[in-house]
């Protein structure tokens, strides 16, 4: 997906007893997120391509982009719009291999090094993290960076010919670190928790994108 600007704001879906993913899909799309990533661990591959099918028929009629976290395999079975691979799931290369670059990929990186030796993968983005220790989509987290790690990676790269490559945010983003992260460099926002515990996500959602569109890309 070469030349292609990713939305600013991508959501990601966490399973909730009492509120299905399908909903928050819809409340999410309804408030304008134009990317939304389905995270499903230790779903069944069954049960993940069925409701990647679910979630993929909302996104189609919203025009919003729809990633797959961690499995190829489901973003092969739906011909999603990208996929999102971490550090320890499928190798990239072998990733790109079987989506074609067409698809879109990102990659989750913690440190200067990977950052550093990403910019080199065949990558749309890099999802750079986390900010804060307090994210709940995540059970193995890695060292939270703050804003003086995000200052560090960024800088460190500002200068590398291949650093286009769009930093994108996550791990416990509150509506206070937008201005901040931006102002260090970073092109956009993967938050989960802050909008689905908002009283009203779909609200929620249009605030954040309101916040946004006051800082140009």
């Amino acid at each position: 997906m070469d030349n292609y600007t990713l939305p600013r704001l991508m959501y990601i879906t966490h399973p909730i007893k009492d509120y299905p993913i399908v909903e928050q899909v819809e409340a999410v799309c309804k408030g304008g997120c134009r990317w939304v990533q389905l995270r499903l661990k230790n779903t069944p591959d069954e049960v993940f391509i069925k409701t990647a099918f679910e979630v993929q028929h909302i996104c189609k009629h919203y025009k919003t982009l729809l990633t797959i976290n961690d499995s190829v395999y489901c973003a092969q079975a739906i011909q999603a719009d990208g996929c999102h691979l971490g550090q320890e799931d499928m190798d990239i290369l072998q990733g790109s291999a079987l989506l074609g670059r067409e698809v879109i990929l990102g990659y989750t990186c913690n440190t200067n090094l990977q950052v550093t030796q990403a910019l080199r993968l065949p990558i749309n983005y890099i999802g750079l993290g986390p900010l804060w220790h307090k994210t709940e989509t995540k059970t193995d987290m890695k060292p939270f960076l703050g804003y003086k790690g995000y200052e560090n990676i960024i800088g460190s790269i500002k200068n590398n010919l291949q650093a286009s490559v769009p930093i994108i945010a996550i791990g416990g983003i509150e509506d206070t670190d937008i201005e901040p992260l931006l102002k260090i460099g970073v092109h956009g926002f993967a938050i989960s928790s802050a909008i689905r515990n908002a009283t009203d996500p779909t609200e929620k959602t249009k605030h954040l994108l309101q916040i946004l569109s006051q800082y140009s890309c």
